[in-house]
């Protein structure tokens, strides 16, 4: 049940639905599940959990890095590959490994859209939304979109490493909608994360929807759903709510 008590504006009209990618429009493993398929392919043998430790290290230390390598993203990954392999004390020529692993990395997309994307991203591109991404992620944001089929439903792609800024800062979210070129009460954003897109939308105004596919967030002050196929429903609610709305007719 999706309830409209939670909706704390005015009567509007939404004309832009933006999503975050990752967990919200395609499932994506764990980096350090990646890392890890790719290193035994190449032969290093190594635990997950070893794997996994050293990710967590070098994300912190390293992975905001990629913020100076707009533009140059093969370089960011070789070059915090290798730091990765340094710190995980892989034997052999660290260069040429990150190197190789970088490439296997760009060869594939890692990700799948969950099984309802592409079917409510058609039925809201029929209905005349305009839709965008918003997402913490590198600028082959848009050729991983690409190659899961995706890409081609979205008017706008807004990505942290060219806003210089990751949600939930508000310049993100600003830049994306200056390039959607509507108002914040004009659009919806769509996400997985709490903290990140939920608290990210609200702080320029725009009406959030938390993707809750498991049940695990319990929030009172914003709409949340099961799946994307609760957008439609949803969206449908507040013209409804709109139309009913005094001085909307």
């Amino acid at each position: 049940m999706i309830s409209l008590d939670y909706l704390a504006m005015p009567p509007f009209s939404i004309n832009t639905v933006f999503f975050d990618s990752a967990g919200t429009l395609v499932e994506v493993p764990p980096y350090s599940r990646i890392w890890y398929r790719i290193m035994g392919d190449l032969g290093l043998d190594m635990s997950h959990h070893r794997v996994e430790v050293g990710v967590r290290y070098a994300d912190s230390t390293y992975g905001k890095r990629y913020f100076s390598y707009a533009g140059r993203t093969r370089d960011y990954w070789t070059s915090y590959l290798g730091f990765l392999l340094a710190k995980l004390k892989v034997e052999g020529n660290q260069s040429e490994l990150a190197e190789e692993m970088c490439e296997r990395f760009q060869q594939r997309p890692w990700s799948s859209p969950y099984p309802e994307t592409k079917r409510v991203l058609r039925a809201l591109k029929r209905r005349g939304f305009k839709l965008g991404v918003i997402s913490n992620a590198t600028d082959d944001i848009t050729n991983r979109l690409e190659h899961v089929g995706l890409a081609e439903y979205f008017d706008s792609f807004t990505y942290s490493q060219e806003a210089k800024a990751e949600k939930p800062h508000p310049r993100i979210f600003r830049l994306a909608l200056e390039r959607a070129g509507c108002k914040p009460i004009e659009a919806v954003h769509v996400g997985d994360s709490y903290d990140h897109d939920v608290l990210g939308a609200k702080k320029v105004g725009m009406q959030p929807i938390l993707v809750d596919r498991e049940g695990k967030t319990h929030t009172n002050d914003c709409p949340s759903i099961s799946g994307l196929q609760g957008i439609q429903k949803l969206i449908r609610l507040l013209r409804e709510n709109q139309d009913k709305s005094p001085g909307t007719e």
